[in-house]
């Protein structure tokens, strides 16, 4: 006779979810990710609004898989395993997430970071779909391989850049170009596709119409590799200047 199987379940993990209404990003394993809002919550269970589907994308995610739902918090983007438990199709479409780990709180500190050291100001766009779509641009301030800070102003109707969005961030670099002997040959244009998360935006007292915003990168390791060498080199730049 074979022994009975446990049916006790799972242990309940409480998570201090975001308020009803608060934007999130919704990250299935090897993919980009998905803007989203928290709808409702229930103990280890939170409800989100379904997420836009991809390009060429037809059959939805089944129940039990994976993801990862994440929110800026005090101390970083907050990050916690989840499963989809429930697809509602009644009235507003949402999707019910289980929670399946601890939460884990990811801090932009924990990167080495430098101000842009250019002949040149490091020019920053950022573009944002939810709550509604909008970009700003502005220059950037300091940089690292898991986050920058920029100051913005909008390029269109709209709002500030909110927290909580997901956003593109296009950074263009214009540096000076060194041939034989060190001899000046021109200007050097590199451009970054970047995409993260907006941890803080808020007014400038000594510029009102213009936001300071930092946003924590996603990970991305050739990304991070990239921006690693990048604030390097500033550090030398600066240690010489």
């Amino acid at each position: 006779m074979s022994p009975a199987r446990d049916r006790t379940p799972p242990p309940r993990r409480e998570v201090a979810w975001p308020p009803l209404g608060s934007r999130a990003l919704l990250t299935a394993p090897g993919e980009e990710p998905r803007a989203t809002v928290v709808e409702d919550v229930d103990g280890d269970a939170v409800a989100v609004a379904v997420p836009p589907l991809r390009k060429g994308e037809l059959e939805p995610p089944r129940e039990g898989d994976p993801f990862e739902l994440s929110w800026p918090g005090p101390r970083g983007l907050v990050v916690v395993p989840v499963l989809l438990r429930a697809r509602v199709r009644d009235g507003v479409p949402l999707w019910w997430l289980q929670v399946a780990g601890g939460p884990d709180v990811k801090q932009r500190r924990s990167f080495v970071r430098s101000e842009a050291v250019l002949p040149f100001p490091a020019r920053v766009v950022v573009d944002w779909q939810l709550p509604e779509r909008g970009s700003a641009a502005g220059e950037l301030q300091d940089l690292s391989e898991g986050g920058l800070r920029a100051h913005l102003r909008a390029t269109g109707p709209g709002a500030d850049c909110p927290e909580g969005a997901g956003v593109a961030v296009r950074l263009t670099l214009v540096d000076v170009a060194h041939g034989a002997a060190d001899a000046v040959e021109g200007v050097d244009v590199t451009e970054h596709e970047l995409f993260g998360t907006v941890l803080r935006s808020g007014r400038l007292l000594e510029d009102p119409d213009a936001c300071e915003v930092v946003v924590q990168l996603h990970d991305d390791r050739a990304q991070a590799d990239a921006l690693r060498r990048l604030v390097f080199a500033w550090q030398r730049r600066a240690r010489r200047s």
